[in-house]
């Protein structure tokens, strides 16, 4: 799940991912729920968490897992967070999370106990661009309502067309 990892041998196909709007508006449309915040997953939900702040016109938040670094400091919890470093109340009805790739879901596991905190269990729901099998068995596992938009073998790399090239 993080854009810093790069294909390894055990990824037997490269996939690139040219981003659809009207796929997406009609995937949108398919799932029809109404949050009332939006809370990307630091760094790879970010580009697609801002697409879909906009999409339904409601606040944005972010998540930072337990892993991230931040200056002079590594992350020892995730944090739920505003972009101002305000930290996010109880105050919404229904977050949605959005994380890039779901992949083997242990991300999702790490963030689950402070969703549930936060928001209650049913108080929010993920959507990702790419799912895997092994991230949406995992999710099913944690009892998580999840909305892929796309699924792909377990072994495939993915490439977003907002990526760079290096």
């Amino acid at each position: 799940m993080d854009s810093d990892h790069k294909a390894g041998p055990e990824h037997t196909n490269i996939v690139d991912i040219n981003i659809d709007k009207s796929y997406i508006y009609s995937r949108l449309k398919q799932i029809a729920i109404t949050p009332d915040i939006i809370l990307p997953v630091v760094r790879g939900g970010m580009v697609f968490g801002t697409y879909l702040a906009h999409y339904y016109q409601v606040d944005t938040g972010a998540i930072f897992p337990k892993s991230t670094v931040i200056p002079n400091d590594t992350l020892v919890k995730p944090w739920i967070t505003f972009p101002n470093g305000e930290e996010i109340d109880h105050g919404y009805q229904h977050a949605l999370v959005v994380e890039d790739v779901l992949d083997t879901g242990e991300t999702l596991e790490q963030l689950k106990p402070d969703l549930d905190l936060v928001f209650g269990e049913t108080g929010w729901s993920l959507i990702t661009l790419v799912t895997k099998p092994v991230g949406y068995c995992k999710a099913k596992e944690l009892g998580v309502n999840i909305y892929p938009v796309y699924f792909l073998p377990q072994h495939a790399w993915v490439r977003f067309d907002w990526e760079i090239d290096s």
